[in-house]
């Protein structure tokens, strides 16, 4: 069956759910659509990898196009698993909430480097060499400063010091003092940006929304600060709570995470379709993020009826 004919049905299948009238709340429509989302990116991966295996036996020179292709496989399939767990966690809209901030975080991250790797087909094969000395990197560690420091070192297996260009690919990931570098030195932002040069403003403005949404006050739980460790236990506007701002709280945050992750999502599938030109797909997608929209306005018109009342 035709990729994009199996897609489409499946998802008609399911378009009925998330505006059953016993679904009254926002965050559960919105969750209904992100599970929408994952089942339409799951469909194409299953199908892009089942043609890349089938022209990797034929050809064992990949081209370019599929190794990006194949790289992104390896990005998506991890995060979309993530995003599986966080809808189980926040479905209480409880204290489980705050421990899928960091994790939301790192799922948005991750749907933008999949994304920024379908910009330039060189990315792929430079995410894949970082990756490869990362790992010899991980048997000589130091860590620390000064008296305070530690040095962890232990005979690294021969096939992967054997592997072709890998002492090559230390060298380029690591600084003229011999400190290692990130895969690529562009920041969230300017990878973003990349990806609305390619694949045009209103997929970079979902990774925006994405990013702006949670992007912060996810770092700092995950740093630790006492403004991240005090989020979820205080009152938008004061420097301590009582119980129900810590509920107010994780309700707020349930809806930012899957609004978030909807948006990541949406952009990551839209430019996938892009690259492998799969447009019924993406105008799939396209209607998914309208009603995305819809939901919104609904929402302010609510509020604004509520003010005037």
């Amino acid at each position: 069956m035709n990729l994009e004919t199996s897609v489409t049905e499946v998802s008609v299948s399911h378009s009925s759910s998330w505006t059953n009238s016993d679904m009254n709340d926002r965050f559960e429509k919105i969750c209904v659509m992100v599970e929408e989302e994952q089942k339409v990116l799951s469909m194409i991966v299953g199908g892009l990898a089942s043609r890349i295996a089938s022209i990797e036996n034929q050809a064992p020179q990949a081209n370019p196009s599929d190794v990006t292709t194949r790289t992104v496989i390896g990005l998506v399939i991890p995060a979309n698993l993530s995003i599986t767990n966080i809808r189980e966690l926040i479905k209480t809209r409880g204290a489980l909430v705050r421990d899928c901030l960091p994790i939301a975080r790192g799922v948005i991250e991750t749907l933008v480097n999949a994304s920024f790797l379908m910009t330039d087909t060189s990315l792929a094969d430079q995410a894949w060499r970082h990756s490869q000395q990362k790992l010899l990197r991980k048997f000589d560690k130091k860590f620390g400063r000064g008296e305070f420091s530690i040095h962890v070192k232990y005979d690294a297996p021969d096939e992967l010091k054997g592997i072709s260009g890998i002492e090559s690919a230390i060298q380029e990931f690591s600084t003229r003092k011999g400190q290692e570098r990130a895969w690529t030195e562009l920041s969230v932002e300017q990878r973003i940006e990349a990806i609305g040069h390619r694949f045009g403003k209103e997929i970079a403005g979902g990774f925006l929304g994405a990013y702006a949404v949670i992007y912060s006050d996810a770092s700092e739980v995950l740093h630790g600060s006492l403004y991240g460790a005090q989020l979820f236990y205080r009152s938008a506007d004061r420097l301590t709570g009582q119980i129900e701002d810590h509920k107010e709280a994780c309700r707020g945050y349930a809806e930012s995470i899957v609004f978030s992750l909807f948006l990541g999502l949406n952009s990551l599938i839209r430019a996938l379709c892009q690259k492998e030109v799969l447009s019924d797909i993406d105008a799939l997608l396209g209607n998914y993020y309208q009603k995305f929209v819809d939901l919104h306005m609904e929402e302010l018109e609510s509020r604004s009826g509520d003010n005037l009342s």
